[in-house]
């Protein structure tokens, strides 16, 4: 496969494809990606491509049939040389999407690169029309303006930047050359990013052996408003971040630092150390996976612990992390619904989002993933009397199991873990991975092994932590289930005009000022139906979330344990 793309007019931000290639079969099929790897739900590429058209090497027209939403079918003779054109509108400005327009250019191949079920495997080149002036930023192997892959997955796995105002800098970290490339307004402190990246990326690759690939691209696309979002590549990594003005401020700084870290972890875990499931990826389809607390809630887990082990963060500041993660859980009610297998499989059917599909049955595989990673990692340590850790069992999935060249089960990866702890884990699989037991008594023993307590908090906001009721000003966004509110009659969607006949201007501050009353009334409107409703508080409440602190009486050797945990 040849492609080609141009970029005529920036205002349109339309890019202009061509395919050059050679029929493997009479009347072939070409196939647009449902999916990008990366993201397990599936992608409406196919309503940002138009103006399909194809001729053969005599410049005569040859049919173009639609066949799905992703597939169209060139009426051509085997062997017959094709050339297959059309257009893709770029304006999806995240890491996951394409962007075209005066400013510059960032492409991601799966978005809107065709390919063949017979030349996926084949090797394929892409030539970009744009001006000479213009740098490009790629993990791909390139001549001037063209860029080359092995194969489609290669190049569907490779994005790229190209413009003439990207603000480059490159380093080396042992063997790895390491280029950042950023896009848009910033003023980064090259200094202070190439000594943080050096030593998280010197701890990862140590945890591991060493490095699958031999140079890494940051693709940094950087925005004026708050923004954070990455996505993993084997040779690189795209990080959509917000707002740039404020990049280098302590707590912005850190969230960057954090997604970098866990962007680059997945070099590892996910682009190497791959699921069975989507090894390899099929782009026709959807990859089902119950294994994305490894995917994604490991990486989550070890994105952060890098930052301890390489000596950025302090035990204090990941456990801030931590504690955040925690609270995230125990403010998602699926939790007591949904186990984590169950969240990875059903990220196909309602996405990512915790307020899609039936209210109160989803959580997410990066929070709680995290959280029981962290479990595991403790619960390993403290059975091998610190011999072993998730360090161990990360590393034999990559020199045992990805080098060997297949995917993972869960079978291996559970075995793994059983074969360092020393005895079998099948009751905290069952309980927190498969299952949604509480984890509170998990917490416990993993902060006593640290010299934590667990201690029970407020949910800050009262509406939420009394009533039940999850707000955006005065809408609804969601209902515990059980909750006063609930009781009451309140459903998602209601809207809240009056609280105690007090008009809700002011809905949170009105909740706090009645904090201490047994019973209010909310007036509201349900299906544009005026309502009012009583709720009586309850006697117990449940909605408490658990968060870590140290404890006043720590075991002897939580210092020594809390020592090994946080060092390769």
């Amino acid at each position: 496969m040849h492609y080609t793309l141009s970029f005529p007019y920036p205002a349109r931000q339309v890019i202009e494809i061509a395919i050059q290639t050679q029929a493997h079969c009479e009347n072939p099929i070409f196939h647009l990606p449902k999916w990008r790897p990366g993201r397990y739900e599936l992608q409406r590429f196919d309503k940002l491509i138009a103006d399909v058209s194809a001729k053969n090497e005599t410049e005569k027209t040859l049919l173009v049939s639609k066949l799905t939403t992703h597939s169209w079918q060139i009426q051509a003779a085997k062997g017959e040389n094709i050339s297959l054109s059309y257009s893709f509108y770029a304006n999806q400005r995240d890491s996951g999407g394409s962007v075209f327009d005066a400013e510059g250019i960032y492409i991601n191949p799966c978005n809107l690169l065709l390919y063949t079920d017979s030349s996926i495997n084949e090797a394929c080149d892409l030539t970009l029309n744009i001006p000479d002036e213009y740098q490009i930023a790629t993990g791909l192997r390139r001549d001037g303006n063209t860029l080359y892959a092995k194969d489609f997955h290669e190049m569907a796995d490779a994005p790229f930047f190209a413009g003439n105002n990207l603000l480059p800098h490159t380093f080396q970290v042992l063997a790895l050359n390491v280029h950042l490339w950023f896009w848009g307004e910033c003023k980064p402190d090259f200094e202070k990013l190439e000594a943080d990246i050096t030593a998280y990326t010197t701890t990862q690759i140590e945890l591991y052996g060493d490095c699958p690939v031999s140079e890494y691209h940051y693709l940094l696309q950087i925005l004026p408003y708050k923004y954070r979002h990455g996505v993993e590549h084997q040779h690189c990594s795209v990080n959509t971040f917000g707002p740039g003005l404020t990049l280098m401020e302590n707590d912005k700084y850190e969230s960057f630092v954090e997604l970098l870290s866990h962007e680059f972890f997945h070099t590892w875990n996910v682009k190497y150390v791959r699921p069975a499931d989507m090894y390899p990826y099929d782009y026709g389809k959807e990859n089902y996976s119950e294994l994305h607390y490894v995917t994604e809630g490991v990486t989550s887990y070890y994105g952060d612990l890098m930052l301890l082990k390489s000596g950025i963060y302090d035990v204090k500041r990941f456990l801030k992390n931590l504690n955040t993660e925690i609270a995230e859980l125990y403010l998602m009610p699926g939790k007591d619904y949904i186990s984590l297998t169950q969240s990875s499989f059903n990220s196909w059917v309602n996405g990512y989002g915790v307020d899609t599909g039936i209210p109160n049955r989803k959580i997410s595989f990066y929070t709680k993933g995290y959280i029981v990673a962290f479990l595991l990692d403790c619960e390993i340590r403290q059975a091998s009397h610190n011999q072993y850790s998730m360090d161990t069992v990360l590393k034999d999935s990559y020199q045992l199991i990805a080098k060997n060249g297949r995917g993972y089960t869960e079978a291996d990866y559970k075995g793994l873990c059983e074969q360092y702890a020393g005895k079998d884990l099948t009751a905290f699989f069952e309980k927190y991975i498969h299952g949604t037991v509480s984890l509170e008594d998990a917490l416990r023993a993993a902060g006593k092994y640290l010299g934590w307590a667990v201690k029970m908090g407020q949910i800050s906001l009262v509406a939420e932590a009394k009533w039940g009721l999850k707000l955006a000003g005065n809408l609804v966004e969601g209902v515990y289930p059980n909750s006063p509110a609930e009781q009451a009659g309140i459903a998602k969607d209601d809207e809240i005009v009056a609280i105690n006949h007090k008009k809700a201007t002011l809905t949170q501050e009105l909740f706090s000022y009645f904090l201490e009353e047994e019973s209010i009334s909310l007036i509201y409107f349900h299906f544009e139906q005026l309502k009012e409703a009583i709720l009586q508080a309850e006697k117990i409440n449940p909605r408490q979330i658990p968060f870590y602190t140290d404890s006043p009486f720590p075991i002897d050797s939580a210092e020594e344990n809390r020592n090994i945990w946080q060092k390769l």
